[in-house]
């Protein structure tokens, strides 16, 4: 009988030591009360009895949420006998403001039999208090007047218009009228530019001889002028074809033949003085300032009505 009753109490004390090498509690530290301020960082200290060969699992930070875990310290102190008290000081923080009510933080361990066990016990609720003044009354929120809606699709449209008359306009004024070759419509313009060419060819001719170091200033002058007098009368680009290309471009080849031949005998002789160095005697010099003048005296002239 006495054997019977010593197995029972040894039993007995096992449940006991089991039951209490299996508990856990959780306390904060550095609070004054049930209020923290927010930003502000506090320690909750975890104390777990484990069993003898039981292995605790570390802990895991999201297990504290809603708190912020910033730091956790581990340490081991004996305990109950067949039992170690392990103890975890972490410090929080809020991540908001208001209520934060108390709940149950079960953190996981490994039993001495290799099987998965936890402890179990209440985290703490706190209220967090906001860093802002509290304000004195109801808040309110300022009324902004209704601006009217004003349509600019109109205005965009005639925006639009105006600016696509103005390019065209400019476009207009910039286009170059398609008559190369053709003589000027403005009678007064083509009088104008053969009156121009006759004064300046007409100031050519000296009382005598031209000398020998002004034969190619006056072959330059004299087929500047009659090249000046094609581009204005005929809009052709005299300033970059031959002598040979501009008596063939010229429109009064066609029904004109003794001006065409007039500036061909202009031309050519200017020519040989300006690119093979021939000196004009006085005779030719006249002749080619006559042929000048007679070409700008035809091609100016209006054509006469064929009977």
């Amino acid at each position: 009988m006495s054997r019977w009753r010593s197995a029972l109490g040894w039993a007995l004390w096992a449940l006991v030591a089991a039951d209490a090498a299996a508990q856990m509690v959780v306390r904060q530290e550095g609070l004054s009360g049930a209020a923290v301020p927010f930003g502000q960082r506090f320690t909750l200290v975890v104390e777990r009895t484990l069993p003898v060969g039981a292995v605790a699992v570390p802990l895991d930070a999201a297990a504290f949420a809603p708190w912020l875990v910033e730091q956790v310290e581990v340490a081991e102190q004996p305990g109950p006998p067949g039992s170690r008290v392990v103890v975890a000081r972490v410090q929080v923080r809020a991540t908001g403001v208001g209520a934060v009510p108390a709940r149950e933080l079960c953190l996981p361990y490994v039993a001495a039999d290799g099987s998965a066990a936890r402890h179990c016990g209440t985290l703490p609720g706190l209220h967090v208090l906001s860093g802002l003044p509290e304000p004195a009354g109801p808040v309110e929120w300022a009324v902004l007047p209704r601006v009217p809606v004003v349509r600019l699709w109109p205005w965009l449209v005639g925006l639009v218009l105006l600016c696509s008359v103005g390019i065209a306009w400019r476009r207009q004024r910039r286009r170059a009228p398609a008559t190369a070759g053709l003589p000027m419509a403005a009678p007064a313009a083509a009088e104008s530019a053969a009156a121009q060419a006759l004064r300046r060819l007409r100031a050519l001719v000296l009382p005598g001889p031209v000398p020998a170091a002004g034969q190619q200033e006056f072959a330059a002058a004299c087929s500047g002028v009659l090249r000046e007098y094609l581009a204005a009368q005929y809009r052709l680009p005299a300033a970059v074809r031959t002598s040979q290309e501009l008596v063939a471009a010229c429109p009064a080849a066609t029904d004109r033949p003794a001006a065409i031949e007039a500036l061909r005998q202009s031309l050519l002789p200017c020519d040989l003085v300006k690119f093979a160095a021939r000196a004009l005697p006085p005779v030719e010099q006249a002749a080619v300032v006559a042929a000048a003048v007679a070409f700008v005296q035809a091609s100016a002239a209006p054509e006469e009505p064929s009977a």
